[in-house]
């Protein structure tokens, strides 16, 4: 049987004998599986939190999850496997579990009758949400009144991007959906203006009575909302202009390329949780004099970027992503030696890494120096990330997987062609 409560309703209605197909020899991770082919071919309404939760059942008793990664990763893998030069470098795989956990995310999606991109998007979401609201997610159109509104597989993927790993504003969003009936774009605006006003109670309170009101929702996000072909859309306030700001001059890029990756990083991330700082430690004098002769020693162009003085006590309240500590860190350090190595070969000078990188597309171009010339300017990258979207009309995974395929390139760039040169420097 596929699990799913058959045998209980026969049994109810007095059957003597279930129709069944028997398979013997199987795996957990096979049966699970069945599982999810089950679930697609069950009641429409409820089949996606039922896939969903088969998938993650299959991958908890496979191989790679007894490694620490995340489905969600090994679908990111094979996702982008075809534009990185080495995929899971930056997750420690040797190239041979690289391969070996791609053809698994292909052979699944395969079997489970999808395509690795959208499986990426729905685990994604899945990871960064709970339990309790995805089993409210329903495959269906819902109706046209007040109070019947669906929460969609869509609505869910657009509140959870704008949302991460935060409960009590993604329940609230789902009541708002179901009793004002929104559309996706509508979800989107709104769990923005959500996010902005977590703390406070009134404006909460006034945005759920009113979710679509577009002078509420202006007046939170700080720009302009309006209907653009039936779509409820967000226009920021002009923020930055990028041929203006790139007359003003030189960019310091390890600056902000560590300001941008300090962004990706894990939330709380905490001293006590890490170990010891090797990315933004403050070296003590008294307990480590080499570490400041060492350091005093270095041209004042490689010198450690000392962090703001608002992250002096290591704790950082920045958003979450949805790579374990471990490998965010690792990849911060590869991204600041990579810029640290630049300003070496550079003589000192200030070049932009993303002019001269010749393996970026010209959309990842764009989009790095627009990213980069608005962190100069003070812009944060949550409003730039915002903009960015509106002006590509992206989702946040579309947006993130550029930013991320962009970031890779440059690590992989300056690891391989310039690392002997940059040690010899130092």
């Amino acid at each position: 049987m596929d699990g799913y409560h058959r045998t209980d309703a026969l049994r109810q209605i007095g059957a003597q004998f279930i129709e069944a197909r028997l398979a013997f020899g199987m795996t957990d991770e096979e049966l699970f599986d069945e599982r999810v082919r089950a679930a697609a071919r069950s009641a429409k309404a409820v089949k996606f939190p039922r896939m969903i939760t088969f998938m993650f059942r299959s991958y908890q008793v496979s191989p790679w999850s007894q490694q620490g990664l995340q489905l969600s990763q090994i679908l990111n893998l094979a996702v982008t496997s075809s534009s990185t030069k080495q995929p899971g470098k930056n997750l420690g795989l040797t190239p041979e579990t690289s391969q070996a956990t791609i053809q698994w995310a292909k052979q699944k999606a395969m079997l489970w009758n999808s395509d690795v991109g959208s499986l990426y998007q729905q685990i994604r979401c899945a990871e960064n949400s709970f339990s309790e609201i995805i089993g409210q997610v329903r495959t269906s159109q819902g109706g046209g009144h007040i109070g019947d509104g669906v929460f969609n597989p869509v609505k869910f993927f657009a509140m959870v991007e704008e949302l991460p790993n935060n409960f009590r504003l993604q329940q609230l969003m789902v009541s708002i959906i179901k009793k004002h009936n929104l559309n996706t774009d509508q979800v989107r605006v709104v769990s923005q203006a959500l996010a902005i006003i977590e703390g406070n109670s009134e404006l909460i309170d006034l945005l759920i009575s009113n979710p679509c009101d577009l002078d509420i929702l202006s007046g939170i996000l700080g720009g302009k909302v309006v209907y653009v072909k039936g779509k409820m859309s967000y226009q920021p306030k002009p923020s930055l202009v990028i041929d203006e700001v790139a007359s003003e001059g030189g960019l310091n890029e390890a600056e902000l390329l560590t300001s941008y990756l300090d962004d990706l990083a894990p939330i709380k991330t905490v001293e006590e949780e890490a170990g010891r700082d090797d990315v933004f430690q403050i070296p003590n004098e008294e307990a480590h004099p080499e570490e400041i002769e060492e350091e005093n020693n270095l041209p004042t162009k490689l010198r450690s970027i000392q962090p703001p003085s608002e992250r002096e006590d290591h704790t950082y309240n920045i958003p979450r992503a949805p790579h374990d500590y471990e490998n965010q860190i690792r990849e911060l350090q590869m991204a600041l030696e990579a810029a640290n190595r630049q300003l070496a070969l550079g003589g000192g000078q200030q070049v932009a890494w993303y002019e001269s990188l010749a393996t970026l597309t010209p959309e990842e171009r764009e989009i790095m120096k627009f990213i980069n010339i608005g962190l100069l300017r003070g812009v944060e990258i949550t409003q730039l990330d915002a903009e960015l979207k509106r002006k590509y009309r992206w989702t946040g995974n579309q947006l993130d997987q550029r930013k991320r395929s962009a970031l890779t390139k440059l690590h992989l760039f300056y690891d391989d062609l310039i690392q002997d040169e940059y040690l010899k420097m130092i």
